[in-house]
């Protein structure tokens, strides 16, 4: 007894004691901070300042300081970068805007993270995003993810997503998604070509009342994906394979769910689509199906399961002509997705600079050149003129730059890097019948790598080592040491779309140097862009007729050349990129050098030819035709048409057709 007095006694004074230090002990014990704070509120992660993140309280709003992340986003590099702490496993942190987006780079970067609020989302690298929960949100930006490397974004719980991009090996598997819009799973990237969107958990749910676009493309790409669900009144084009990959298992054993009046279109390829299911939830749905493959569905006969009738004949689109007709999500591209890209509105401007530190900031833009027409030419730095010359000639090349690149057997080396594009002019009218892509790298006198597209048939074709035809396929560029230097990364969407991404390997991964965009018109001719967003500093390495002015060849400005009577361009012979070597000892193939020979108009050619004004004001009419908005990357709509117009009426007089007009406004628009 007396030791129970005696601890109440002490109890009650030390009690007393302690409250003149009340707000001290509260803030030490009832609150704690979150270890990541600083570096969230910088908008700059990495796997050592958030690796053990704990969102105080649970649903915190970040940044806690301010209203917007410093650049918009939160980005997450490196590996493990953006994890919950064990201990805050099922807490969540909520963007303060959903006008903030999340980019996670590395593997495991945003592993088992939850966030809510987000404008929209990135994750390249193996297992990043795996097994997190994003709630994306109504926002100025369009609310698409994009997920790109080795079981990226397994696991995952997405919802409110407009459109998903699902590329490498095992990507997205077994993911829980909630869209609106449309669904991309494609196996083909660096890492693998297997699964994408696949396994018996894997769940993508339809809503909207509105069009779906579902494609899956690759080996066991969507294979035994548990459901592809689709709320009602929904309309959907879902294609399994492409001809041109290996499509062996794509959307094998599949489960398709269509509730209350719905229509669903299958494309199924070769050995696609074997024990797929279409199961009729309610009333009034409707399938199609088309392809070889639609023999391999499972067609057995149950209380939910529909048969998919064949797609009526002089109807190639039974549930709508546009669905498919629109771009991939926001973010998507084969080697590191860019939410940049998503629309989002910008944080207010940042603090004035010093004026050193605002010349470091500015130096990174796009510069796009353009080779369309007769041809007509605009250069990386804007200047336009028409080139009255046939044959070949280079274009484009970016050599002098030299890369240090990891080697299995050097540590790390320094590589000198060459690429070269080369284009050939064919006719008395020479339009574009030929793009050649070279390799030239660490100073080699014969390509390493040769990547060719003739107007014949509009095919790319590589040389590895003997001429193939060439789809979507990622072309590593290596040395004698087996050590990469780069790649050509080939893609190749519906219709006249060819676009290559010219890579350079670095010390941390693979830089893109360049994007080639080709829309080509079999039997015709094609068009070509070459979009540079690398730092400004790279045009210092560029030569060819699209270089910038005063680097095409010392002492010459376009701005001198003659002006062409009829338009706004300046004519130009370009003689110093002009080759008199073979088509085939520049690297070509064979096959393209004969096809060349047969186009080429032998002996001298009529360059300039006038229309009367009858068939100027039709050539005006025809090209006006295929322009519906400004271009993408100029401001000045006017001067924009007027270019576009005065090419386009120059081209169609010189007896090029309505198919000029057509290849001129889409390689213009591309942004």
């Amino acid at each position: 007894l007396p030791s129970i007095i005696f601890l109440q006694v002490y109890l009650a004074v030390l009690s007393q004691q302690c409250d003149d230090n009340s707000a001290y002990l509260q803030s030490h014990v009832k609150v704690k901070s979150d270890p990541c704070e600083t570096a969230i509120n910088s908008g700059s992660c990495n796997g050592t300042t958030c690796a053990a993140c704990d969102p105080t309280p649970d649903g915190a709003d970040i940044p806690s300081i301010g209203s917007r992340f410093p650049s918009g986003y939160l980005s997450c590099t490196g590996a493990g970068a953006c994890q919950l702490a064990p201990a805050a496993a099922s807490k969540f942190y909520d963007f303060k805007t959903s006008d903030d987006y999340l980019t996670c780079s590395g593997a495991n970067a945003c592993d088992r993270f939850q966030l809510n609020n987000v404008g929209a989302a990135c994750y390249n690298g193996q297992d990043a995003g795996r097994e997190g929960k994003f709630n994306l949100a109504s926002s100025t930006c369009t609310n698409d993810v994009c997920c790109n490397g080795l079981e990226v974004c397994a696991y995952t719980h997405l919802t409110n997503v407009n459109t998903l991009s699902c590329r490498g090996k095992l990507a997205c598997k077994d993911m829980k998604a909630e869209l609106t819009g449309s669904l991309y799973c494609n196996s083909s990237s660096e890492v693998g070509a297997v699964g994408a969107c696949s396994n018996d958990q894997a769940s993508f749910m339809f809503s909207g009342n509105t069009e779906h676009c579902v494609e899956c493309y690759g080996k066991e790409t969507c294979k035994a994906s548990s459901q592809f669900i689709f709320q009602g009144n929904e309309k959907v084009k879902m294609t399994c394979g492409m001809p041109t990959v290996d499509s062996a298992g794509t959307c094998a054993e599949a489960r398709i769910g269509l509730h209350q009046d719905t229509c669903l279109h299958l494309v199924c390829e070769d050995n696609t689509c074997t024990d797929l299911t279409v199961m009729n939830y309610t009333s009034g749905s409707t399938c199609y199906c088309e392809g070889t493959g639609c023999a391999n569905i499972n067609m057995a006969t149950g209380p939910t399961n529909l048969k998919c009738l064949e797609v009526p004949n002089g109807n190639a689109n039974p549930c709508g002509a546009s669905i498919c007709s629109k771009s991939a999500a926001c973010c998507d591209d084969e080697v590191s997705p860019s939410c940049g890209s998503c629309g989002c509105n910008s944080p207010p401007p940042a603090p004035v600079v010093r004026s050193e530190d605002a010349t470091a900031a500015s130096r990174t833009s796009a510069a796009v050149a353009n080779v369309a027409g007769d041809p007509h030419i605009t250069t990386l730095d804007g200047k336009h003129y028409t080139l009255l010359r046939q044959g070949s000639f280079l274009m484009w090349a970016f050599s002098g730059y030299e890369t240090t690149v990891p080697s299995a057997t050097h540590g790390m080396k320094k590589v000198p890097m060459d690429f070269e594009i080369f284009t050939h002019y064919s006719g008395s009218t020479s339009f574009t019948k030929a793009i050649l892509l070279l390799d030239k790298s660490n100073g080699l006198k014969t390509p390493r790598q040769a990547l060719e597209l003739t107007s014949l048939d509009c095919i790319w074709r590589a040389k590895t080592p003997s001429w193939r035809d060439v789809g979507t396929e990622f072309l590593q560029l290596r040395d004698a040491d087996g050590d990469s230097l780069g790649a050509f990364n080939v893609s190749k969407s519906l219709g006249n779309h060819q676009n290559v991404q010219l890579l350079m390997k670095t010390e941390n991964g693979y830089r893109k140097i360049a994007n080639v965009f080709v829309r080509c018109q079999p039997g015709s001719h094609m068009a070509a862009k070459v979009k540079m967003l690398s730092p400004k500093t790279d045009l210092d390495f560029v030569r060819g007729e699209v270089a910038p002015d005063g680097q095409r060849f010392p002492g010459h400005s376009l701005g001198s050349a003659s002006k062409l009577g009829l338009g706004v361009s300046f004519v130009a012979q370009d003689t110093e990129f002009s080759t008199s070597s073979e088509w085939t000892a520049l690297g070509g193939s064979e096959d393209a050098a004969t096809y060349l020979k047969e186009v080429d108009t032998q002996g001298p050619g009529t360059f300039l030819k006038q229309c009367s004004n009858e068939e100027q004001q039709e050539a005006e009419k025809i090209c006006n035709k295929h322009w519906a908005k400004p271009l993408p990357e100029v401001e000045d709509a006017s001067a924009s048409h007027a270019i576009f117009l005065a090419d386009c009426v120059y081209d169609i007089c010189a007896g090029a057709g309505e198919v000029a007009a057509q290849l001129t406004a889409e390689i213009m628009r591309i942004d």
